[in-house]
């Protein structure tokens, strides 16, 4: 019977111990359970705070955007790009009421030269292929055009600048055109004007 009292006592210990055993390990992938949640979490927090960031970044840029539009409606100033290998041009939404065209306009060369002056034509052309091109010298005139939606004679100062290949060759033209009309309104005013003082004094 002691034998007996032992024997279930030691099966009683190694239950027990068993038990506790388990217990331990019920604890340890408790714990794991208990990190890994928070490491999802965690994971979960830095997507939110990219997400965030993310969206300020857009938000910023859509600003800025939005800024740089502004400022070019004010200057009536507009941006474009020229490939030259093809002609093709891209330009601004400004540039294109500048110039009185929509997006369907064929922007080349060509489309260019027919928004010139008449008047203006045989000089841009020569400026922009010989004087430009020709030297690698930087866009820079006051020239006339004629709208394209209204037909109405404008003033416009064209910039640009050359990027160059490898062989020193001119790829790209990139830069902006403003309507200065007002300007030249304005000088022509003054210079009537000065025209007149001159005469005055001429007469007293």
């Amino acid at each position: 019977q002691n034998e007996e009292k032992q024997n279930r006592v030691d099966e009683l210990i190694i239950a027990n111990k068993e038990l506790v055993f388990q217990n331990q390990e019920k604890q340890k992938r408790a714990d794991e359970l208990i990190i890994a949640n928070k490491e999802l979490v965690f994971q979960n927090e830095e997507k939110q705070n990219r997400a965030d960031e993310l969206v300020i970044a857009t938000e910023k840029a859509e600003k800025s955007e939005n800024y740089l539009k502004e400022a070019q409606s004010i200057a009536y100033l507009g941006i474009y790009e020229l490939d030259i290998a093809s002609g093709k041009w891209v330009s601004s939404e400004i540039l294109d009421k500048i110039f009185g065209i929509d997006t369907d306009y064929d922007k080349s060369v060509e489309g260019w030269e027919s928004i010139i002056h008449p008047e203006w034509k045989k000089n841009m052309e020569d400026y922009l292929f010989q004087e430009v091109f020709g030297n690698r010298t930087k866009f820079h005139k006051e020239y006339k055009i004629i709208r394209k939606n209204d037909g109405a004679e404008r003033w416009v100062l064209g910039i640009g600048n050359l990027e160059l290949n490898a062989d020193d060759q001119p790829i790209t033209m990139i830069g902006t055109i403003q309507d200065i009309t007002e300007r030249k309104s304005i000088e022509k005013a003054l210079k009537r004007s000065e025209n007149v003082l001159n005469e005055a004094q001429k007469i007293s």
